[in-house]
């Protein structure tokens, strides 16, 4: 009976761990590696577009380190205790992935930033919506610049996007990436105006 016992709480254990390792895989296949794969794919579009040499080598540059750190993340899905990266590291990190692409404008309060600084967990919620929201302001409305406002109220959190449109007919109504930041949000609202379109995503933490 107590062989058993051992046995019965060996395979609990083997199945958490495997179940941790999915969910690790699932945030990164549908997180950062997902968005540095977005950058990849729309940096080397851009490239073939691109007349000037200087520019051009900056492209292929940042095409090759995204897809590098994509695979270094990949190799490392499945690290018994992965790190998880703070705010300050992931913002970093993902003005990095768009440069040359879209201008990002962060203003972000004081007292929001130390939130996620402190709940890291919604940091990578957070970072994850505005991958998404950067990568659907470029594709799809053809954003050269996106504004960002972080907020906090009580228990509220709330993030805001806004890419002005020089050409409203370039925004398209799908893909806004409504439905993968609902899945980690609170609520998720989409406005278009005619010379702007806005993200608004808020976390109860």
């Amino acid at each position: 009976a107590e062989s058993n016992r051992a046995v019965e709480l060996e395979n609990r254990r083997l199945r958490q761990q495997a179940a941790a390792a999915r969910a690790r895989l699932y945030r990164l296949l549908h997180g950062s590696v997902q968005g540095r794969l977005a950058a990849v794919s729309l940096a080397l579009t851009a490239l073939a577009n691109e007349e000037t040499t200087e520019r051009s080598v900056e492209l292929l540059e940042q095409a090759q380190q995204q897809l590098a750190a994509a695979e270094r993340e990949l190799a490392g899905a499945f690290d018994e205790q992965p790190a998880l990266a703070g705010v300050d590291e992931q913002w970093s990190d993902l003005q990095s992935r768009w440069r040359n692409l879209i201008a990002l404008s962060l203003s972000a309060s004081p007292a929001a930033w130390q939130a996620l600084r402190v709940h890291l967990d919604l940091a990578r919620e957070v970072l994850a919506a505005l991958q998404e929201g950067i990568t659907n302001a470029y594709r799809h409305a053809k954003a050269d610049r996106l504004e960002i406002e972080l907020s906090i109220s009580a228990d509220e959190l709330k993030l805001v996007m806004t890419n002005p449109l020089s050409d409203p007919q370039t925004t398209s109504t799908d893909g806004t990436g409504l439905e993968g930041i609902a899945l980690g949000a609170s609520t998720v609202k989409f406005d278009r105006g005619q010379d702007f379109a806005t993200l608004t995503a808020t976390w109860k933490f």
